[in-house]
């Protein structure tokens, strides 16, 4: 294998590794927003079957945006921290 083809595999799996973190954080989106509804209706006393029918009927998209955000801005402060030590 000569240096070229090298580079055109380490590119390859670069962008597997990269749609693999993106799809880990969506994936730490969703459980995040997931629990805090179920801590939320929990709170109202929200029986559960009626939670599990309509979970994102308990918490206005304004705030399902702001837990994403969150969420997001604790992974990109993560990255930094590993990447500048």
């Amino acid at each position: 294998m000569n240096f070229f083809e090298h580079q055109q595999k380490a590119r390859q799996h670069t962008l597997y590794l990269v749609m693999l973190f993106a799809l880990a954080v969506l994936t730490l989106i969703t459980i995040t927003i997931l629990f805090l509804m179920g801590i939320y209706a929990d709170f109202m006393d929200v029986p559960l079957e009626v939670f599990y029918l309509d979970p994102f009927a308990y918490m206005q998209t304004k705030t399902i945006i702001k837990i994403a955000l969150g969420v997001i801005f604790f992974v990109a402060a993560g990255s930094i921290y590993k990447y500048m030590r």
